[in-house]
């Protein structure tokens, strides 16, 4: 809900209890839920995850061209994880 996820503990007449991923008990009017978009992630077969790797301006080519077999042999040695694709998509400004 909103910027909150977690665990629905009770559903009342009035309220819902919702354990956060953080430990804390939100308190939440049912009214704010049925006015609310929420996102069920218990129901989704597969989830996926975006994740951008940054690089120096000076990695050499040859060291471009291997970085995506180390995140696929990274990914796929993690139990129940697929790995999709990676690819280059462009420069950005140096942190």
């Amino acid at each position: 809900m909103d910027d909150k996820l977690g665990v629905i503990e009770y559903i009342g007449i009035k309220t819902t209890r919702i354990r956060t991923l953080n430990g804390e008990q939100l308190v939440c009017s049912n009214t704010d839920l049925t006015n609310s978009r929420i996102h069920n992630y218990k129901r989704m077969e597969r989830r996926r995850v975006v994740t951008q790797l940054r690089v120096t301006y000076q990695t050499s080519e040859e060291k471009m061209t291997i970085i995506p077999a180390i995140l696929r042999g990274a990914v796929e040695s993690q139990e129940d994880v697929t790995f999709d694709r990676a690819h280059f998509a462009g420069f950005g400004n140096p942190a």
